[in-house]
C-alpha cells in the first residue's frame, strides 16, 4: 500500500470514527444517560471542587 492511500485511508476512518462517538454520545444523552463530557463537567465545575480549591489558594 502507498503512503498516499494510507494516509487517505486512515483519515477517513478517523473521520468516520469522530462521527459515530459524536453521534453515539448525543443518542446516549437523549436517553438521560451520563455521557463522559457530562461526569467530567460536573466533577470540573461542582461547588466541592471549587471549594476545596480555594483553601488551596
Amino acid at each position: 500500500m502507498r503512503g498516499t492511500k494510507a494516509l487517505s485511508a486512515g483519515l477517513l476512518a478517523g473521520l468516520v470514527a469522530g462521527i459515530a462517538m459524536t453521534v453515539v454520545m448525543l443518542v446516549l444523552a437523549c436517553f438521560g444517560v451520563a455521557t463522559p463530557l457530562a461526569i467530567i463537567g460536573d466533577r470540573l465545575f461542582s461547588p466541592s471542587w471549587a471549594e476545596s480549591a480555594a483553601t488551596i489558594i
